[in-house]
């Protein structure tokens, strides 16, 4: 376990961890959670529902209950539908930290990535999985810090290969560092 009395831990993701110089005014970091489960789909199909009630676009032909990491449905992505949950994050401010993950299930550790991309200058991937579990799936992780140019930024998952791979259970987290959270209020 990590101790220091000048540090503060303020995300622990496995096998990352985020930390936070302390001042001495002891204040603790604020962040905000998404998750889409992939469950519910939206009355036209084209989006998936979060617990917000947020709406990540989806092709609804990627939609599928062969397999899932939690619930029955998960996104079902081929060759010919390589891309799935099309996410913009709203309300998001230089410097705040994003921490994003997904749940993958795919033959080769190769096959799958999740992306972080404002279309032009910003491209952030991740497909190293890690906590393989026992039904195959296999968690992909990215921490980054919301760049200055971050309009049009999108949270999406890919298929940038041949075979059919499933993600499911997209959580995102926001972080607001102290400037931000005193922008923000």
């Amino acid at each position: 376990m990590f101790f220091d009395p000048h540090w503060q831990i303020i995300a622990n993701d496995f096998p990352f961890l985020l930390l936070k110089k302390v001042s001495g005014e002891g204040k603790t970091i604020q962040y905000d959670s998404i998750t889409c489960d992939a469950e519910t789909l939206s009355s036209d199909h084209k989006h998936l529902l979060t617990n917000d009630n947020q709406m990540p676009e989806i092709d609804s032909a990627t939609w599928n209950n062969e397999k899932s990491h939690s619930g029955k449905h998960s996104l079902k992505l081929t060759k010919d539908k390589p891309f799935g949950i099309t996410f913009q994050p709203a309300n998001l401010q230089t410097g705040d930290i994003l921490c994003v993950t997904v749940w993958r299930h795919s033959d080769s550790s190769n096959i799958g990535a999740l992306i972080l991309s404002n279309g032009k200058d910003f491209y952030l991937p991740s497909s190293s999985g890690i906590n393989k579990d026992s039904a195959g799936w296999d968690k992909l992780v990215l921490y980054c810090g919301v760049p200055v140019d971050h309009d049009g930024l999108k949270i999406y998952v890919w298929n940038n290969g041949n075979t059919p791979i499933w993600f499911d259970d997209l959580e995102i987290k926001k972080y607001k560092t102290p400037a931000t959270a005193a922008v923000s209020q």
